[in-house]
């Protein structure tokens, strides 16, 4: 043993401790030196924002940023973090992205607009990080819960590591960098969240239930909004939250088809209002088919129908494709659910095999009669719109063959798509196109892998659930509602609650691992088999 290694052993153990700080002794020079480094770096950055446009931003933050993260990064170790916060904030982020319409923001010259949305998501998200940085246990129970889920988690971070791949490729990096970034805040950022908030006891109804109220609020908003024949709030906005955007400000106009009034709530266009309202239909079907409480269930009932009547007033194909979609997988998913659960009852049985004759009847249906075949899938006055949607469809062919593996940036598809609507505005009518565009066919095809993957996890926890756990049911429904109505909907307005869904599926996984592998030690262990002599 070294002398060393001696004294250290009869050495007393001591705590370690950080010396009293003593600040560097400068002269008056160095001191200058530094402050006017400090003055001039600020006023390099603050520069930078004013004159760059808003798309460069991101830029000169940087470095503020990363200096952010650093700091978050080395919190000590926190038994307590504010987890009970950050799901406050999340779940009024949440109900802001529902009901608050996003062109109703501060604007700031130089600076984003400065959402309501915004700012619930920024403080979830530093919370977020604050947890994640100060407690070993939100960590561990973090990778735990996505550890339920291996296969849907590496096709969620390979998708990302696709539409990542293709900001240095894109056409215009300028552009498809900040999109990168926003759909990081906005999508990844409220999926992660949404695992750890749903895995507390409690948190799962209350989402549904926010949904839910959210739906019929809408509604309400709908059916005055048709009354009034244009948006409710349009002559109503307070100076200090109007944008100038042209863009925005066309939001705000009215618009009809044929003559009648289309519905848009808070959302940008109508189709994303009957959109979100298919999207939350499951979860009314799953109260009335689940629920325990009689009248509860008659009101979900008056609700779920005001719900299909606010649809109808959008005039949007793809709400009347969602509420087909969002019936017909629901129902058979929760067919199958009763046929397990009651192999020798002979309803559900019955059930379990008339449910896809029905589903093809339905179709049947609306392929024989004229009036729900127009409205459903085009035809008549929604003709126009239908043969341009095959014109961008030829058109995009040439430009996915050119980068079937990496493509042309986050947010560009519009842009290298080149097609114009009858006001001249750049637009493409499918996510199919936009995500192809994107992120190339690879990307595409590991996006809808990631998304179907999600959805069969959902029915199969969901079923196997309980109580609120088998939220997990409408969850995975609306996600495969969001895939048809994608198919003719290339808006994101609602794809942070797809997420959402999607954090809910594994949040439930996880919670029903932990039951089975409590289930499994509090099972008495087996006497010893008799041995015979």
């Amino acid at each position: 043993m070294t002398s060393l290694d001696a004294v250290a052993a009869k050495s007393p153990a001591r705590s370690f401790t950080i010396s009293t700080y003593h600040p560097p002794e400068h002269g008056w020079r160095g001191q200058l030196l530094i402050k006017l480094a400090i003055i001039a770096g600020v006023a390099l950055v603050g520069a930078s924002i004013g004159g760059l446009p808003l798309n460069l931003i991101i830029v000169p933050l940087l470095p503020v940023v990363l200096l952010t993260l650093a700091i978050v990064w080395v919190l000590p170790e926190n038994r307590n973090p504010p987890t009970r916060l950050m799901g406050v904030m999340f779940f009024w982020y949440t109900v802001s992205i529902i009901l608050w319409p996003y062109y109703l923001a501060i604007q700031v010259p130089g600076l984003p607009l400065i959402e309501i949305r915004r700012i619930f998501l920024a403080l979830s998200i530093v919370l977020f990080l604050i947890c994640y940085s100060s407690s070993r246990a939100f960590r561990e129970e973090l990778k735990a819960a996505a550890l339920t889920c291996k296969t849907e988690m590496k096709l969620f971070w390979a998708f990302m590591g696709f539409m990542l791949a293709a900001v240095p490729f894109s056409v215009d990096i300028g552009t498809a960098l900040p999109n990168f970034v926003k759909y990081q805040i906005g999508w990844t950022a409220p999926f992660l969240i949404s695992i750890y908030i749903m895995i507390r006891a409690g948190n799962l109804r209350l989402f549904a239930n926010v949904i839910r109220i959210s739906a019929v609020v809408l509604a309400v908003i709908g059916f005055f909004e048709y009354r009034n024949q244009g948006i409710l709030w349009a002559n109503h906005i307070p100076s200090f939250l109007k944008v100038s955007d042209p863009a925005m400000i066309n939001l705000l106009e009215p618009v009809f088809r044929s003559g009648e009034y289309r519905v848009t709530g808070p959302f940008s266009v109508s189709l994303s209002y009957a959109e979100f309202m298919a999207m939350a239909m499951p979860f009314f079907i799953h109260y009335i088919m689940e629920g325990k409480n009689f009248w509860l269930r008659a009101l979900a009932v008056i609700a779920h129908l005001a719900i299909f009547g606010a649809i109808l007033l959008t005039r949007a194909r793809v709400g009347l494709v969602g509420t087909f979609a969002a019936h017909g997988i629901y129902f058979a998913a929760w067919t199958y659910r009763k046929w397990r659960q009651e192999r020798n009852n002979m309803l559900a049985s019955v059930l379990l095999f008339v449910t896809p004759v029905a589903l093809a009847l339905a179709v049947a249906t609306i392929y024989a009669v004229p009036a729900l075949r127009i409205a459903t899938f085009g035809g008549g006055a929604q003709s126009a719109s239908t043969n341009s949607r095959w014109e961008q469809v030829e058109s995009a062919i040439p430009h996915i063959a050119q980068r079937p593996i990496i493509g042309y940036g986050p947010g560009k598809s519009a842009s290298v798509l080149g097609y114009r609507n009858p006001i001249g505005e750049l637009s493409i009518d499918s996510y199919v196109l936009a995500g192809a565009l994107d992120y190339g066919a690879l990307g595409f095809a590991v996006m809808v892998a990631m998304y179907a993957m999600f959805v069969v996890r959902g029915f199969r926890v969901g079923q196997a659930g309980h109580g609120e756990l088998t939220n997990a049911i409408p969850a995975a429904t609306g996600i495969a509602v969001w895939m048809f109505i994608k198919i003719a909907l290339a808006q994101e307005d609602n794809v942070s609650i797809l997420y959402i869904y999607m954090g809910i599926i594994v949040a439930v996984a996880y919670r029903l691992k932990l039951e089975m592998d409590g289930a499994q030690k509090d099972k008495p262990a087996s006497p010893p088999a008799a041995t015979s002599r």
